[in-house]
């Protein structure tokens, strides 16, 4: 058994990037050996999820707390930043479907919220809580 850790950590984080890189297409085929989406297996396990969010929230309070502003800044100045455009190109598709569900809802409340009265300032404030309300009921469609 080692008695000590062999590498730098500069060399493990290299190795790291250098081996995940190298592991795209074995990370491909196992890919196409799921036979459960993973978003529908997670979903059956609501309690599982939950628990571990009840047992990790001081963890997780920590751990967000550990990043200052400006290294989040320069975070998303120099990685965050730059992949916007490739994640908006490969998602435009998915926009476009919840634009074709949502704008035909919205329609329908702004038909609703503008028939109302808007003279004083109490009708007003009902028509932003009937907006509010309306678009909170939108649902997505299950396809």
């Amino acid at each position: 058994m080692a008695t000590s850790v062999r590498v730098s950590p500069q060399e493990a984080a290299n190795k790291w990037k250098e081996r995940l890189s190298a592991a795209t297409g074995e990370i491909e085929r196992g890919v196409a050996k799921v036979t459960v989406a993973p978003g529908m297996a997670a979903a059956a396990q609501l309690q599982k999820y939950l628990n571990g969010v009840t047992e990790n929230a001081q963890k997780w309070r920590t751990n967000v707390a550990k990043v200052g502003l400006s290294e989040w800044q320069e975070s998303m100045k120099n990685v965050g930043i730059p992949r916007i455009s490739q994640g908006a190109a490969a998602k435009v598709s998915k926009v476009e479907a919840f634009q074709a569900e949502f704008q035909p809802h919205l329609e329908a409340v702004m038909k609703q919220v503008n028939s109302m009265p808007s003279t004083t300032q109490a009708q007003r404030i009902q028509r932003a809580v009937a907006m509010m309300e309306g678009n909170a009921k939108f649902s997505r469609s299950k396809s």
